[in-house]
């Protein structure tokens, strides 16, 4: 869990055009596994492919409730005006919206639209973590990348330095073999 982060999880609940419902924690949902990168770095188009179209669908699903709004207000404008004026009173525009807002139907299509959007901001956010894992996953595979480099960089300079002091060594034996066979002769 990141540092700052309270142990109440951020979970993520959309209902799917199939009626069920996707749960899931943000947090578990948009972490790294430092003993698994790899698979995070496979996984990772997928999990946004999916976040992306669960927005799409609660973009939709919002369009849809606007146009059934629309709707219901054009049905309900005659009753209201209706309603208005039996109390006589003047049936302005705002007295119309006040008298639909009571309406429980009415009040259902709000209620739903403000739930899509809380959605759609939730994905968003999410999407956006995702594009931050993304990221993140880059810098560590090529801090990884380096530090394997680096490590075989050592391992090759240090071979290179044995197979120079064995020849230094060899050089230094046949030198003193020379110099023998000089004196000996």
């Amino acid at each position: 869990m990141p540092r700052g982060v309270q142990a109440d999880d951020i979970v993520l609940k959309v209902k799917l055009a199939n009626g069920k419902l996707w749960e899931v924690s943000v947090i578990e949902y948009t972490s790294i596994d430092l003993q698994d990168m790899d698979t995070d770095l496979v996984e990772q188009p997928g999990k946004i492919a999916w976040i992306n179209s669960l927005a799409a669908g609660a973009r939709l699903e919002r369009n849809r409730l606007k146009r059934n709004r629309t709707k219901l207000e054009i049905a309900k404008r005659p009753a209201a005006l209706k309603a208005i004026g039996a109390k006589d009173e003047k049936p302005t525009e705002k007295a119309v919206e006040i008298w639909m807002s009571q309406q429980p139907d009415y009040d259902g299509v709000i209620e739903r639209m403000m739930q899509v959007d809380y959605e759609i901001d939730m994905l968003e956010g999410t999407k956006e973590a995702l594009v931050h894992r993304r990221d993140a996953l880059i810098a560590l595979n090529l801090n990884r990348r380096r530090e394997v480099e680096q490590d075989v960089g050592k391992t090759i300079g240090y071979r290179r330095q044995q197979e120079l002091d064995e020849k230094y060594r060899a050089q230094l034996k046949e030198r003193a073999g020379q110099r023998s066979r000089t004196r000996g002769d």
